[in-house]
């Protein structure tokens, strides 16, 4: 019986994973990849730039530097020398008058991102019904200043919690004990940030109802999707790559618009992944769209496997 089980499971779980990998070429999601990649790269510098204009007002500088650790210290060597430079720049000193007119350009083009991804995971799930342009416009940036709001909450935990910990563990004389526990507590605590900050994208940016569990089974196609390709990236570039004899002088840039790429397919997957999933349980996906007077209702796109089969009978 529990192989019966386990068999069916098994067989569920891999006609989840083709069927999300064919709908994600039927929805172009490749194609879309670079789409997202160019639009990640684009807005990743603003965001630095907003990210440490703001932290520099409020007088937490370090905030900036603590997030380029967090950005940085997991990822391919080469990815990260192409990028570096300039992140180094942005850190030590955001660029003069921030503060005017440019800002305003700065949120817009950062947002950009989250309106572009919004697109990709409402084409996912079969929304065909999203919100008017303007609508949508100003819902990515309001998303995008609490996204810079949430990771300015996850930098201060990284930054004033090893202090209470020295402090603690110096007054009680266990520092040997601590500071390695602290150092794992402090990786894991970077994996479930990550973890949350793909669940809030899959909850948060299609227009569609969701709940925290449903894209949980995403989110971890997504980690660890993300975790192997940057170890087997690592071994491309540094063992089989010709970057530079084709690109010459461009290869920095070429690295880094390849590996946002990787990351946009894998995420991208991961949605149709849940979308499978939902699927394959027989649960509903229940559509937002507005009625002319502006309201928001809820529009059932998808019905039940149940339904579905008996209508094929």
């Amino acid at each position: 019986m529990r192989r019966k089980t386990l068999n069916k499971a098994l067989n569920t779980c891999m006609e989840c994973f083709l069927k999300a990998a064919r709908s994600m070429m039927r929805h172009d999601g490749v194609e879309h990849a670079g789409y997202l990649a160019f639009l990640g790269l684009l807005s990743f510098f603003p965001f630095l730039i907003f990210f440490v204009s703001i932290t520099g007002l409020l007088g937490q500088s370090k905030m900036g530097d603590q997030l380029v650790i967090l950005l940085t210290e997991h990822l391919p060597h080469d990815f990260v020398a192409a990028l570096l430079p300039r992140i180094e720049e942005i850190v030590s000193g955001p660029p003069q008058g921030i503060f005017t007119f440019a800002i305003l350009a700065t949120i817009w083009t950062a947002s950009s991102a989250v309106e572009g991804t919004r697109t990709i995971l409402n084409r996912a799930y079969h929304v065909s019904t999203p919100p008017a342009y303007v609508m949508r416009r100003l819902l990515s940036i309001v998303q995008f200043i609490g996204l810079t709001l949430g990771i300015f909450i996850a930098m201060a935990v990284l930054i004033f919690a090893p202090v209470v910990v020295h402090g603690v563990s110096k007054f009680l004389h266990i520092e040997a004990i601590i500071t390695p526990i602290w150092n794992t507590i402090r990786v894991g605590f970077s994996g479930l940030l990550l973890a949350f900050m793909v669940s809030l994208s899959y909850y948060w940016l299609p227009n569609i109802n969701q709940t925290w569990k449903r894209v949980l089974p995403g989110t971890f196609m997504v980690l660890v999707g993300w975790m192997l390709m940057a170890v087997g990236f690592s071994i491309y570039l540094k063992n089989f790559a010709q970057v530079n004899v084709v690109y010459g002088s461009l290869q920095g840039i070429i690295i880094a618009i390849l590996f946002f790429y990787l990351v946009a397919v894998i995420y991208i997957y991961g949605a149709e992944f849940n979308y499978q999933v939902e699927h394959m349980r027989g649960h509903r996906i229940e559509e937002k769209e507005e009625d002319p007077q502006g309201k928001v209702v809820v529009k059932t796109t998808v019905k039940t496997i149940k339904k579905k089969r008996i209508r094929k009978t």
